[in-house]
């Protein structure tokens, strides 16, 4: 809920002539969690703005902010902080991504399981091809 809080006051002072309309973007998968109770602490707090959802790409959603059709963007930050050099930037969490498995698989004995490891067997996932801004989110997630 903090990070909502959070989010809220940066969303404030980016709306703090009191528009009547927010422009978000927003990737979906990275932002799944964290999106609604953005919302709901936004709508409280500032109930007469109407936040318009932009479900776009990172690389849309930066264009947006830098030519103005966006007012927020949230992103998952690219690998080369220098690609933001003209946008602020605000952290707002951080994602643990976890593997699940079976009771009777190898890795569920195990407390650490290397991602080469994890690599190297069949998955069941999103596409790259579908899900663009997923695969950028876990490449910045197991660069970190």
């Amino acid at each position: 809920m903090q990070d909502a809080d959070d989010a809220v006051t940066k969303a404030r002072a980016v709306a703090s002539a009191e528009p009547t309309e927010l422009d978000v973007g927003y990737s979906p998968t990275p932002t799944a969690e964290i999106l609604p109770k953005i919302l709901r602490a936004f709508q409280r707090a500032m109930p007469k703005v109407h936040v318009k959802l932009h479900d776009w790409s990172n690389e849309e959603n930066v264009a947006g902010l830098r030519d103005g059709r966006l007012q927020l963007g949230l992103i998952v930050p690219p690998l080369k902080a220098s690609a933001l050099h003209d946008v602020r930037y605000e952290e707002l969490f951080h994602e643990r991504v976890c593997v699940a498995v079976a009771l009777q698989h190898p890795f569920a004995r195990r407390r650490v399981i290397p991602i080469a490891e994890v690599a190297a067997e069949p998955l069941i996932g999103l596409t790259r091809e579908d899900y663009p801004n997923y695969y950028d989110y876990l490449s910045i997630i197991f660069r970190r």
